[in-house]
C-alpha cells in the first residue's frame, strides 16, 4: 500500500493506492482486505490500471508533488 487517506467523494470516505506485481497479487490483496476489514466497510470498489499499457496519458511520478513541497517549504509563511 503506497497511500491511504480519508476523504469525500463519489460516495466514499477512504482511498487507497496500491501497487501489485500482477493480477494474482492484486486479487490476494483484495481478498485479505475484505476479510480483515469487512466489519468496518459498507462498500468496497476498486479501479485497476496497468502501468504496462500503451495508452497511459501521463506517467506515474511524484515529480510534481516533490516540486510543490519544495516550493511550499521555500515560501515565507504569512502570519495574520
Amino acid at each position: 500500500m503506497m497511500f491511504m487517506s480519508t476523504g469525500r467523494g463519489l460516495g466514499f470516505d477512504r482511498v487507497y493506492i496500491t501497487a501489485h506485481k500482477g493480477y494474482s497479487d492484486y486479487a490476494r490483496f483484495m481478498r485479505d482486505l475484505k476479510k480483515d476489514w469487512e466489519q468496518y466497510m459498507n462498500r468496497l470498489d476498486s479501479f485497476m490500471v496497468s502501468l504496462k499499457s500503451d495508452n497511459i496519458l501521463r506517467r506515474l511520478t511524484f515529480k510534481c508533488l516533490a516540486e510543490s513541497i519544495v516550493k511550499e517549504t521555500k515560501s515565507p509563511e504569512i502570519k495574520a
